[in-house]
């Protein structure tokens, strides 16, 4: 005996199920709001706090032809990242911290630091 497709014990394809569903919902649906959770997991951490050129005392740094980022950074106690955002707010040009830099660069770094 051949099936029918009348038949209810017959198990139904897949693409016969899905036009015998019938959607409820609209096309757009509410998320569920979730108010347990904070909207973000990572602590806040607060940038840091850029010290004032004012309040540090004067220090002689000597400057020669020839010096990298990476050694004035050493002289002065900056970070390379501190002079290198001061080099980039000026408008000078590097490509990396082992490069040499004029004399004239370096006191400028050495002053405003």
């Amino acid at each position: 005996m051949a099936k029918r497709k009348e038949d209810a014990d017959r198990l139904l394809s897949h693409r016969e199920r899905k036009k015998q569903t019938v959607k409820t919902k609209g096309k757009f649906s509410k998320r569920e709001k979730k108010t347990d959770k904070p909207p973000v997991e990572a602590p806040y951490v607060p940038p840091r706090l850029k010290r004032l050129a004012k309040g540090l005392p004067g220090k002689t740094v000597d400057i020669f032809e020839g010096m990298t980022l990476l050694e004035l950074s050493k002289r002065t106690g900056e970070s390379v990242a501190v002079l290198q955002s001061i080099l980039i707010n000026v408008g000078e040009t590097f490509s990396s911290e082992f490069d040499t830099i004029s004399v004239d660069v370096a006191e400028l770094l050495a002053m405003v630091r």
